[in-house]
């Protein structure tokens, strides 16, 4: 596929210059190259993560309000990228620390955001496959107070678990709820950060 004017077109020709073109390059073989064998191999997984979370309050922007979130939730210098929620084998939990500005990040998010007079909560619950193969995270949002989100996110870890035919370990959660002041917007967020 080439891009042209931003639209895709396809050709029956090889793009030899991309790294993806150059692996499938070789499907009329039953042996890949060695190289790509390797390059998956070696791909590997985050080895650490954080739960952290946050909320704040603007006069100014929903926007604003949701920026200091993040910097109470101590990623605010980040450029996150959002992940589904799967935690691999072997991610240890991590002590907080400051990241560098401009680190890719990536993290499973819960936020919402609210307007004044509004009351609103967000979170995540994880939790380990019995044998601890992988993990799984859930996330929730709303107009909702503390016991309606952890029972909202009880209910969803416990729900992938029995669509995967799995038993979890305990279950834990970070929430944040916050009544929004008058003349405000509000955010609240939740996230489980993967450092690699």
């Amino acid at each position: 596929m080439i891009i042209h004017d931003g639209c895709p077109h396809f050709s029956d020709e090889a793009d030899t210059t991309s790294p993806v073109s150059s692996i499938f390059a070789h499907h009329n073989t039953n042996n890949p190259p060695a190289d790509a064998i390797a390059t998956h191999k070696n791909r590997r997984g985050p080895r650490r993560r954080d739960d952290t979370s946050g909320k704040a309050t603007s006069p100014v922007s929903q926007l604003n309000a949701f920026d200091l979130a993040l910097k109470k939730a101590g990623i605010a210098k980040c450029n996150l990228v959002p992940v589904s929620s799967m935690i691999p084998q072997g991610c240890k939990e991590s002590k907080p620390k400051e990241i560098a500005a401009g680190t890719i990040t990536y993290a499973v998010m819960a936020r919402m955001n609210g307007e004044e007079g509004t009351t609103i909560g967000a979170g995540i619950a994880w939790a380990w496959e019995k044998s601890k193969k992988y993990g799984l995270v859930a996330e929730a949002r709303g107009h909702i107070d503390l016991k309606a989100l952890r029972e909202n996110l009880k209910w969803r870890i416990e729900e992938m678990a029995k669509i995967r035919e799995i038993e979890i370990d305990k279950k834990n959660y970070r929430t944040e709820v916050l009544t929004v002041p008058m003349d405000n917007c509000g955010c609240v967020i939740a996230s489980l950060v993967y450092i690699l």
